[in-house]
């Protein structure tokens, strides 16, 4: 009897483990996303999404009885990316990640860089990091859109309607 108590321990102890290294390393996790802004990192990357939308619908050449339903549809559609793209629903994928990605031990030692004044410092300037990485992907991505257009016309040119 004695052993079959002690083998139910065991049994209980090796299912409990992992659970427990699981839910130490979400929080060691989450404390490092809070610590590095990722919330508001996300939040400000989804609000500059946004711009770009609107002053896309603002460089388009409509028709004046257009206008009002392309906004109607441009609000529709942000609406969407606003409930896909919120924190809540990104927060515990992005947990995932973290968890899956990095060991406790690489958690732990991200935390303590993340809380050095060095670290603090790198922090502070990832949003302008970010900022002007995307500038340069967004102007890359506008030089492309007339070329692109090109190869589309010359692959239309040679194509024959279907009837």
């Amino acid at each position: 009897m004695k052993h079959l108590f002690f083998a139910i321990i065991l049994m209980s102890l090796t299912v409990t483990a992992p659970l427990a290294e699981d839910a130490t390393k979400r929080a060691l996790a989450e404390e490092l996303m809070m610590l590095n802004n990722v919330q508001q990192n996300v939040e400000r990357m989804f609000a500059q999404m946004k711009e770009a939308q609107v002053a896309m619908l603002g460089s388009l050449e409509l028709p004046e009885d257009k206008v009002e339903e392309a906004q109607q549809l441009q609000a529709r559609l942000l609406a969407v990316l606003d409930e896909e793209l919120s924190w809540p629903s990104l927060k515990e994928e992005y947990l995932d990640v973290y968890t899956e990605i990095f060991t406790r031990e690489e958690l732990k030692a991200l935390l303590e860089f993340s809380k050095s004044e060095t670290g603090r410092s790198i922090n502070a300037k990832m949003p302008q990091l970010m900022q002007k990485t995307m500038q340069i992907g967004q102007r890359h991505s506008q030089q492309a859109i007339p070329r692109m257009q090109e190869v589309m016309e010359e692959f239309f040119e040679g194509t024959q309607p279907v009837r």
